[in-house]
C-alpha cells in the first residue's frame, strides 16, 4: 500500500477542490444562466466566497452548498446577513443537521418566490434548477475531499411533531404517620412530558410506575412503514415501533427488585429510547434523532413495625405495599437484646465482687433497654416531574426508654480493720420520642435520621455505711464522689459495613472508683482509691 506525505496529501485536496469549484460554477451557470451571465468574470470569486460562507455555517458537502449558494443568486450574496432574513441565520444554525439546513432554507426560499415580483425566478423553476443540482452534484461528495463520496440526506419533509410520554399504571403509596397510625396514602402519577416545535428530550427520565405511555405524532414522513421509528434498548434487547404503530403504545419497564435489609436504597434499571424521524421539515427546527435514558426504580414501598417490653416477647410486622410479609427474623432480632442485658448483668455481678472486694455481694435490677415501640418505613419517593430524580424517602418513629437499668449493687467491705456496707447505684432514666420524615432531596438520609438516635451517661452513686465495732474500731469515709457510669447510644443509624439502616443498641460500663479514708485510732487517718467496677460491655446489638 503506498502511504502519502503530508505535503502530497495536501497537494491532492488542492487539485480535488478546485475541480469542485469548477462544477459548482459549471453547474450553477447551467442552473440559473441568467444569474451567471451577469456575474460574468466575477462568477468564480463568487464562488469561492459562498463556499467560503458556507463553510462557516457547517456546509461542506457540494450539493448543499450549491443550494446555498442558489439562494444567494435568488437573495443576493451573504442575504442571512440582512436583517430581513434572520430565518435564515436561525435555520443555518448549529442545531440542525447539514441536509436538513438547505432543505429548510430552500423550502423558505421558494415560499418567498411563490409571491411573484418584477424580475424574480418563478418558483417552479427555482425546484426545477435545484433538482439539476441535487442530481449534478451529489456524485461529488464534500468539497475538497478525498473520502469516498457520501450522499447527503435530502428529500420530503419527515420529522416527529410531537412526542407525548406519560407514566402508566399504579403511584406507588407510601406509609405516613397519622393520628398514631401507619398508613398508605394514595399518590397521584407525575405530570407527562409533551415535546413540540423543536423541543429536545431531557438526557434521563425517571419512573417509579412500571409501565410508559408513549404517543407520537407525525404529519409528514418519508414512508409509513418507516417513520416515525420508536426504539426501546434495554438487558433484555431492542424493541422497535414503527409508522403507525408508534403511534401510541405502552411500554413495559422491569425495574430492579427491591432489595432485602432495612432501607436499603438500590440502583433503577436504565434503558435507552430513542424516538426518530428523517430530520427534514419545511419550517421550524427539526426534532430529529433524539434519545433519553430511562431510570426505572423499584416502586415497592416497605414498612417495619415493633413493639418491646420488659419481659415480653418483642411484637413485629413487616410489609410491602399493603401486604405483610414473614418478620420472624425481626423478632428473633429484637428478643436478643433480653438475652444480650441477661449475660451482661451476670458479668456485671461478677465484675463487682471482684473488683471491689465486698463480701456477701448482691444485685438487684429493673431493667427496661431498648423498650417501647419503633417503625420505619421507606422506598423511592417520585419527583416532581418525570425529568426530576426521585428521592429514596425513609421515615418513621421511636418512642422508647432507651436505658434505665435501676442496678444496685451491694456487698460489705474490710478494708484495713474498718468495716462498711457498700451500695453502688444507678437508676438514671434515658428516653428517646422522635419521629422523622426525609421528604426531599435536599436532607440526606444521615441528617434525616440523627434525631432518631441518642448517647447518654448515668453516673453511679455511691452510699457508704461505716460499721464501727470492738474489733474493727476503724471507720471508713467517702472524701470524694464516685467516678464511672453507666454509658451507651441506641436508636437508628446507617449501617458502617454495608448500605442501608440498623437499629442499635451499645450499653457499658466505664470504670468505676471512689476516694476513701480510713480513720484508725492508731495509725491515724490514710487515703487511698478503691476501685468498685472494671470498664465492661453489657450490650452491642445491631439488627440490620
Amino acid at each position: 500500500m503506498l502511504a502519502l506525505t503530508p505535503d502530497q496529501t495536501q497537494a491532492l485536496v488542492a487539485i480535488k477542490r478546485g475541480r469542485d469549484l469548477r462544477a459548482l460554477a459549471d453547474q450553477l451557470s447551467a442552473a440559473f444562466p441568467e444569474v451567471a451571465g451577469r456575474a460574468g468574470e466575477r462568477l468564480p470569486a463568487l464562488i469561492e466566497h459562498g463556499v467560503q460562507r458556507g463553510a462557516a455555517w457547517g456546509l461542506s458537502h457540494a450539493v448543499c452548498l450549491a443550494r446555498y449558494l442558489a439562494c444567494w443568486f435568488m437573495f443576493g450574496a451573504e442575504f442571512e446577513t440582512r436583517p430581513e432574513f434572520a430565518w435564515a441565520r436561525d435555520i443555518l444554525s448549529p442545531q440542525r443537521l447539514e441536509g436538513a439546513k438547505v432543505f429548510q432554507l430552500c423550502r423558505r426560499g421558494r415560499e418567498m418566490l411563490a409571491r411573484p415580483q418584477p424580475g424574480q425566478l418563478p418558483a417552479a423553476e427555482f425546484d426545477a434548477a435545484l433538482r439539476q443540482l441535487d442530481e449534478a452534484l451529489m456524485p461529488r461528495g464534500h468539497v475538497g475531499s478525498l473520502l469516498p463520496a457520501e450522499r447527503i440526506k435530502l428529500g420530503d419533509p419527515c420529522d416527529i411533531d410531537a412526542l407525548d410520554l406519560r407514566a402508566a399504571g399504579a403511584a406507588p403509596q407510601p406509609y405516613r404517620l397519622e393520628q398514631g397510625q401507619w398508613r398508605r396514602v394514595p399518590l397521584s402519577l407525575p405530570d407527562g412530558l409533551t415535546l413540540s416545535g423543536g423541543a429536545t428530550l431531557p438526557p434521563q427520565l425517571h419512573l417509579l410506575s412500571r409501565s410508559l405511555r408513549l404517543r407520537s405524532r407525525a404529519d409528514h414522513v418519508c414512508d409509513e412503514a418507516t417513520h416515525p421509528l420508536i426504539q426501546y434498548a434495554c438487558e433484555h434487547g431492542l424493541q422497535e415501533w414503527r409508522g403507525r404503530h408508534a403511534t401510541e403504545f405502552t411500554l413495559h419497564l422491569q425495574p430492579l427488585p427491591a432489595l432485602e435489609g432495612l432501607a436499603v436504597e438500590g440502583s433503577a434499571a436504565l434503558s435507552l429510547l430513542t424516538a426518530a424521524g428523517c430530520g427534514l421539515r419545511e419550517s421550524g427546527a427539526a426534532f430529529g434523532e433524539q434519545q433519553t435514558q430511562l431510570a426505572a426504580y423499584a416502586p415497592e414501598q416497605q414498612l417495619l413495625a415493633w413493639r418491646r417490653e420488659p419481659g415480653m416477647a418483642a411484637r413485629t410486622r413487616l410489609e410491602r405495599d399493603g401486604s405483610p410479609l414473614e418478620s420472624a427474623r425481626w423478632t428473633q432480632g429484637l428478643d436478643d437484646i433480653e438475652r444480650q442485658l441477661s449475660e451482661g448483668l451476670a458479668r456485671l455481678a461478677t465484675a463487682w465482687e471482684r473488683e471491689s472486694g465486698v463480701t456477701g455481694a448482691s444485685m438487684q435490677a429493673n431493667p427496661q433497654v431498648f423498650a417501647g415501640t419503633g417503625a420505619l418505613s421507606w422506598g423511592w419517593a417520585q419527583g416532581e416531574s418525570l425529568s426530576t430524580a426521585p428521592h429514596f424517602r425513609v421515615a418513621g418513629m421511636l418512642e422508647l426508654v432507651a436505658c434505665e437499668l435501676q442496678l444496685r449493687l451491694g456487698g460489705r467491705l474490710e478494708l484495713a480493720g474498718s468495716q462498711s456496707r457498700l451500695a453502688l447505684h444507678c437508676s438514671s432514666s434515658e428516653k428517646l420520642s422522635v419521629s422523622f420524615d426525609r421528604s426531599s432531596a435536599a436532607l440526606d438520609v444521615a441528617t434525616t435520621i440523627a434525631c432518631a438516635q441518642t448517647a447518654f451517661r448515668q453516673p453511679f452513686v455511691l452510699h457508704l455505711e461505716a460499721i464501727a465495732n470492738a474489733e474493727r474500731p476503724a471507720l471508713l469515709d467517702q472524701v470524694g464522689p464516685v467516678t464511672g457510669a453507666i454509658v451507651g447510644a441506641c436508636g437508628l443509624r446507617l449501617r458502617a459495613d454495608g448500605p442501608g439502616l440498623e437499629w442499635f443498641c451499645e450499653i457499658g460500663v466505664e470504670a468505676a472508683s471512689v476516694r476513701l479514708m480510713i480513720n484508725d485510732p492508731l495509725l491515724g487517718p490514710q487515703l487511698l482509691n478503691r476501685p468498685l467496677l472494671p470498664a465492661m460491655k453489657l450490650v452491642s446489638w445491631r439488627m440490620h
